[in-house]
């Protein structure tokens, strides 16, 4: 899908919101879309992020109209 570029904590309550991808593959996205994927859709993380769930495709203003 892309690179994981960073991680959204809170760090006061000790919680990650979520994961920042770049450089995200333009089958899935309009090119140079950032995405930030709510943790509650990872399912594992390594050297791979295993996800539960994720659109099928991903617009820069939302979808276009008639979508």
């Amino acid at each position: 899908m892309g690179k994981v570029s960073n991680i959204s904590f809170d760090t006061d309550g000790k919680r990650a919101y979520g994961i920042i991808v770049d450089r995200v593959n333009p089958a899935i996205a309009e090119q140079g879309v950032i995405v930030s994927i709510p943790y509650e859709w990872v399912t594992a993380v390594g050297d791979v992020v295993l996800l539960k769930r994720f659109p099928d495709r991903i617009f820069r203003d939302g979808p276009p109209e008639g979508l």
